[in-house]
């Protein structure tokens, strides 16, 4: 008797710059039909206990063991990344276009920031976070990672080159973030470089108002202070409950349809 498999949407899900695992944002997307991978990059089991340099083959291998799998679309498939995960869906998407078909960037725009990703030709090296008496208080420890724009400037090697990115993009980002308070106009600066590319209209932006860094899947609690526990510090994310609640619902229904749209 020949048995007939269900072909899904596969889907790499990359959590930020914390480090080890995080699965539930996988497990939303996975029941909401898709073959979802929750990938680790840093401290988690036998990878390295400290993110400095990364390496774009690692996350090669995963893409093409995703795309392999028989209960997988073998067209291509989506990334879905938040924070510095965000940054990285948007490397790998450049560096391995004919595989990435969708990426939701959620807080994160085209600059690599505190760790560095050697790819086949080249390396981009990561822009340093900054701590300032404006930005860390020892008392409250609240972080916040931008005060200047000199991370977007032309030439700069911490940019990730969008522009070689086939696949459609759809940048999600609160305009209350406290933790990357340069977010909306360093997201323009991402679809700008596409747009100046020809690519303008694989890029969507979807700014949130009131809505803080860390954009999760509808119905979970909002979340507005975060304690990152490898650094002893808890990082100011910003939002406000009630506007990032309705938010975080629009995006993730957006975000859903994205990804059954253009991943095919």
């Amino acid at each position: 008797m020949k048995l007939y498999y269900l072909v899904l949407i596969g889907v790499i899900d990359l959590w930020g710059r914390p480090g080890g695992i995080r699965e539930d944002r996988a497990a939303v997307l996975a029941s909401n039909g898709f073959a979802t991978l929750a990938l680790a990059y840093w401290g988690f089991r036998d990878l390295p206990v400290r993110y400095g340099t990364l390496s774009m083959s690692y996350f090669e291998k995963a893409v093409d063991w995703l795309i392999s799998h028989e209960k997988v679309i073998s067209s291509g498939i989506g990334l879905v990344g938040l924070s510095l995960g965000g940054v990285l869906a948007l490397a790998i998407a450049s560096q391995i276009p004919d595989k990435i078909k969708a990426v939701v960037s959620i807080s994160g725009p085209r600059v690599l920031i505190g760790c560095t990703l050697r790819c086949r030709d080249f390396t981009i090296q990561g822009y340093p976070v900054e701590y300032t008496d404006e930005t860390y208080v020892s008392y409250s420890h609240y972080l916040s990672i931008f005060k200047s724009k000199d991370a977007c400037k032309p030439g700069a090697p911490s940019l990730i080159p969008v522009e070689h990115i086939t696949g459609k993009v759809l940048l999600v980002y609160g305009l209350a973030d406290e933790l990357n308070t340069e977010i909306e106009w360093m997201c323009e600066e991402t679809f700008q470089r596409m747009e100046k590319h020809g690519k303008g209209s694989l890029c969507k932006r979807l700014p949130l108002p009131g809505t803080g860094h860390f954009i999760t899947p509808c119905y979970l609690p909002p979340c507005s202070r975060h304690y990152a526990k490898r650094w002893d510090d808890v990082w100011s994310l910003g939002g406000e409950s009630k506007a990032q609640s309705k938010a975080q619902e629009i995006y993730w229904n957006e975000s859903l349809e994205f990804l059954k749209e253009n991943i095919v």
